[in-house]
């Protein structure tokens, strides 16, 4: 199933955020990433002041994931590729579909950057995306335009 659900409007995620797999390798799930409700500025964020305030609002126990090396599940949704594979994308909490699904919240999405020659497209089945993951507000022409950034280390088909 797919899960085109908003997020839960839930004021802070719960203490213990994400389960450890093997090797100590965080499982990080948009059940968590996407636990809070966060207000994009409407104006831009030209200086350190105004970005620090916006991540205020980003919870203590998701900032403790940041530079930890985390698998995320969802939907590939490619923006840069490369001799037919993903340099860059998005992994996304539900499936991009039409222009009727309804917008993704700035935490429902996480940008990728793939190693290389970056990984083969995948964009109808959920893959799992292996990486350090990064927390906090990330800025294009002074808009906050993310939250999330993953190095991403190896990428886990469907099935797998």
């Amino acid at each position: 199933a797919i899960d085109a659900s908003p997020a839960p409007a839930a004021a802070h995620p719960p203490g213990n955020v994400v389960a450890q797999a093997a090797g100590g390798i965080l499982n990080a799930d948009f059940a968590t990433l996407a636990s809070f409700t966060f207000n994009v500025p409407d104006m831009t964020a030209t200086n350190h002041i105004s970005v620090s305030e916006a991540e205020k609002q980003i919870p203590a126990a998701i900032k403790l994931l940041e530079g930890k090396t985390v698998r995320i599940r969802g939907f590939m949704m490619p923006i840069k590729q490369l001799q037919g594979k993903s340099t860059e994308f998005l992994i996304t909490r539900s499936q991009p579909s039409c222009c009727f699904s309804g917008a993704t919240e700035i935490t429902e999405f996480v940008t990728v950057k793939a190693p290389g020659k970056g990984f083969e497209t995948m964009m109808d089945d959920p893959i799992t995306i292996q990486g350090t993951l990064h927390v906090g507000a990330i800025t294009d022409s002074g808009f906050i335009i993310g939250l999330y950034e993953l190095d991403a280390e190896k990428l886990i088909a469907p099935g797998s």
